[in-house]
């Protein structure tokens, strides 16, 4: 039974549906309070990597820094009210990346970022991949082939001072030797 689910998932992934990807991915469909951010973090992950598997590409390793460095910017963002790569006054991407110990120890990175935020059913994982991959720039990070590592952030809350709810996604894509 459960190597037949399995296939089946497999099979579905291949299709590249969104229905299907959604499917595969609890809580894909869920924006906060209905789920914790840590299960909607989850489900950006899977779909991420769904969309990555269905285009012949690895999927990503979570990444526990790059995703402590997402989620201090997401949080970051609703809290002060802005929607950007780098903070006022900084920190910038690589500062960030650097002060959560990603690219401590090495020379060698690369890294990128994806950025969303939605209310209401705009303010799921599965309406944020969709809207990534539907931007020619998203789409090339999110399946760029030099990454290996991923880390998501997930902040209740919108950067915008006159709307409520909804959820702020900070995603981090990287790489080191």
């Amino acid at each position: 039974m459960s190597a037949g689910l399995t296939a089946a998932a497999i099979l579905l992934f291949t299709a590249g549906s969104h229905e299907a990807l959604a499917t595969a991915c609890p809580s894909s469909n869920a924006a906060p309070p209905q789920v914790n951010r840590q299960e909607i973090a989850k489900a950006t992950r899977c779909l991420i990597n769904a969309e990555r598997r269905s285009r012949g590409l690895r999927s990503l390793r979570p990444n526990a820094r790059l995703s402590r460095a997402a989620r201090r910017h997401a949080r970051d963002m609703v809290r002060r009210h802005y929607f950007s790569h780098t903070a006022p006054g900084g920190p910038t991407l690589p500062q960030r990346i650097r002060r959560a110990g990603y690219i401590r120890g090495t020379n060698d990175w690369f890294v990128g970022e994806t950025l969303a935020w939605g209310t209401e059913a705009r303010g799921t994982a599965r309406s944020v991949v969709r809207a990534w991959m539907h931007s020619r720039r998203h789409r090339q990070v999110m399946m760029g082939r030099s990454f290996r590592d991923l880390g998501v952030g997930v902040a209740c809350g919108v950067p915008s001072r006159h709307l409520a709810g909804g959820a702020t996604y900070a995603v981090n894509f990287g790489v080191r030797s």
